[in-house]
């Protein structure tokens, strides 16, 4: 949309940076184009965790199927980036977020631009190890984790969602809390 070059500027901006997390959250809901997502996914390693966080959904929102707006190379990138991201991600929420944004961009389900076999098994193998690491964890949001790594693989794999799979993507999508409360 029209703000969206402002959003990129303020990202661009140091002194705007206690605001990134949320200019990334608004990018998140309204970004189309392809700059926006190769921002908010250089954002991704961020040593903050709140930006970092918010650019993972970013990410998660931009390369969703049914906005189908990123290109297929670019995808194909972060889900390479993210698949890597599974095993060194400290925070839960942000590993949260790398859930949802592997199901979003590796999303096969009937009807959404999907990537080839070859990506989703990659995915599929990151999500394994995901599985792996919240098991071996200490994460207190363990039980969400697991719900999202199943609805990931569900989604990798061209499954239909449950109900209760397709409460926790819209809760993830709506995020209506602001960067740093509950979501």
């Amino acid at each position: 949309g029209s703000e969206e070059p402002l959003l990129l500027d303020l990202l661009r901006a140091r002194v705007a940076q206690p605001l990134w997390a949320y200019v990334l959250y608004a990018l998140g809901k309204t970004g189309k184009e392809v700059g926006a997502f190769q921002k908010a996914l250089g954002l991704c390693s961020s040593d903050q965790v709140g930006v970092r966080q918010a650019a993972l959904w970013c990410l998660g929102m931009m390369g969703s199927r049914e906005r189908n707006l990123v290109p297929p190379a670019a995808v194909v990138g972060a889900l390479g980036f993210l698949a890597e991201g599974v095993e060194r991600e400290p925070h839960k929420d942000a590993l949260r977020n790398i859930l949802f944004a592997l199901g979003g961009l590796g999303d096969r389900r009937p009807g959404r631009a999907s990537v080839d076999g070859k990506v989703a098994d990659k995915v599929l193998r990151a999500l394994g190890k995901a599985r792996l690491r919240i098991q071996r964890g200490r994460f207190d949001n363990l039980v969400v984790l697991q719900r999202f790594c199943d609805l990931a693989e569900a989604m990798v794999k061209g499954r239909g969602l449950s109900a209760e799979q397709e409460r926790n993507l819209l809760g993830l999508r709506s995020l209506l809390s602001a960067p740093g409360e509950a979501a």
